[in-house]
């Protein structure tokens, strides 16, 4: 709250107005757009496996909800095409280097929710750190990010978006495998805190580049839109990510504890509960699969940005918008 409230005062001061440009309200593409992917996040929330291990994909509430996510999505895209002056425009999309981007957000927004969400839990559960301690424990991201994003401003000009972000797309599979070897007997140094300041530089090399590429040879009238489908693509890929990675997670916690517990001596019973090794292992075990799955989605993000990213250095804007 301190830190939002002095920004929108500083913001005053340091921003320049944007500059003004009529358009008209595209009303039907507001309605069908946000009914989409409303009902895209709900119905994947849903659907997706939980703590219970109960997998929901096949339930009414979810096949609504997707089959209408699909159907809004389609109306939309229709829309967009036809309209004269669309809230989205489709061209946006036919740029190689700007359809990279929006992919490579997808897959890096999947693996950043998926990772805070099961190391949180990790942490706090497995190891019994507050919340207060869970929180700090990505200070080392955190601190990590700034500085390494400070870099990256400095170098993008000097050699162009395409070699920081091939750099920090190769470290993002290294630290994800290197996140997901923790289990309840790893130390925080080796097992959180030094694959986290890999995955901050990652982030730090990737991003910076990518705000800077959402713009390149954009007018003045279309950046805003161009630079929302940033944080809408994070969005739509970290609920996406954490419901695929959390069905699977949860399915390995839960299969495990089952076969633990098919393991015992006949009429002997164990309490399974948060703090019980049985838990504990098995919820170490459903946090390895589920950063091994987001270590995956970063190796797709590597292809991604090996295959599309061509942007010259000339054609990018002065400065990051980091957002």
């Amino acid at each position: 709250m301190p830190i939002g409230l002095l920004l929108a005062l500083g913001a005053r001061r340091v921003l320049p107005e944007s500059r003004r440009h009529p358009h008209r309200w595209d009303l039907p593409g507001a309605v069908t757009g946000t009914a989409g992917f409303a009902l895209l996040i709900y119905g994947l929330t849903c659907g997706a496996t939980g703590p219970d291990g109960i997998s929901h994909w096949a339930d009414a509430p979810t096949i609504l909800a997707l089959g209408g996510a699909a159907a809004a999505l389609i109306a939309f895209a229709v829309v967009e095409a036809r309209t004269a002056q669309p809230l989205l425009p489709l061209w946006i999309f036919a740029d190689r280097n700007r359809a990279g981007v929006y992919l490579i957000l997808l897959c890096l927004a999947s693996t950043f929710f998926g990772m805070f969400f099961f190391l949180t839990l990790f942490t706090q559960v497995t190891w019994g750190y507050s919340a207060l301690a869970g929180g700090l424990a990505y200070l080392p991201f955190v601190g990590g990010f700034i500085v390494f994003a400070g870099l990256c401003s400095k170098l993008v000009p000097r050699v162009g978006a395409r070699v920081p972000m091939t750099i920090g797309a190769v470290l993002a599979p290294a630290g994800m495998f290197w996140l997901a070897q923790v289990n309840p007997h790893s130390h925080y140094l080796t097992g959180v805190c030094l694959p986290l300041l890999v995955f901050a530089a990652t982030a730090g090399l990737i991003f910076v580049p990518l705000t800077m590429i959402l713009v390149a040879g954009i007018s003045d009238q279309h950046s805003g839109v161009a630079s929302s489908m940033f944080n809408a693509g994070q969005q739509v890929g970290g609920a996406v990510g954490l419901a695929v990675i959390g069905s699977v997670a949860w399915t390995v916690v839960n299969n495990h504890v089952k076969d633990s517990l098919s393991r015992l001596p006949v009429g002997r019973t164990v309490a399974v509960r948060p703090g019980s090794p049985i838990y504990d292992h098995a919820l170490s075990t459903g946090v390895t699969a589920a950063l091994t799955i987001g270590a995956g989605a970063t190796v797709l993000a590597l292809l991604v940005t090996l295959i599309t990213i061509r942007v010259r250095r000339e054609a990018l804007p002065a400065g990051p918008l980091i957002g």
